[in-house]
């Protein structure tokens, strides 16, 4: 059982200095999610099917099915999901009308982290862009850091 402490604000915190689970539960409870794309339609019962039939596959290999079978649906098939997500975008938006997406960025590790600080660059998109240039695939493509620096200098 985790060691609770009090601060200056007499909040209870683990010893580690997190937040207690309340203040944690109270958050999410206030996240408004964002309203499923198609694929997300499709891919919420599909992935029940696939996990039946096969319940020794790891997620991420349900996942990359997944996408295949997606890409390869008709876009005829892939119409009533697409009503489907029009219909729930109507609803959020109805519900949620100052709603706006706010992606977070993802932790970095300590290192790359102060090496970005000190650059100015921002929610690693940058680190992700030299990852990607590093690919096999895309060593002699357009996509490099050089080409990030200019479009967001200009």
């Amino acid at each position: 059982q985790p060691v609770t402490m009090t601060t200056d604000s007499d909040q209870p915190t683990s010893a580690d200095g997190s937040c207690c689970e309340q203040q944690q539960q109270q958050q999410q409870q206030q996240h408004i999610k964002r309203p499923m794309n198609p694929f997300m339609v499709w891919a919420q019962t599909r992935r029940k099917v696939i996990a039946a039939e096969n319940p020794k596959l790891h997620n991420s290999d349900i996942s990359r099915r997944l996408g295949e079978e997606w890409r390869t649906l008709p876009d005829k098939e892939k119409q009533p999901f697409r009503d489907e997500a029009s219909r729930l975008k109507s609803e959020h938006r109805a519900a949620h009308p100052d709603y706006k997406y706010q992606p977070k960025c993802k932790k970095r590790p300590a290192s790359t982290q102060q090496q970005s600080d000190s650059s100015g660059e921002d929610c690693g998109d940058h680190q992700n862009l030299q990852q990607l240039a590093k690919h096999p695939k895309l060593q002699d493509s357009e996509i490099n850091c050089k080409k990030l620096d200019q479009s967001t200098a200009e």
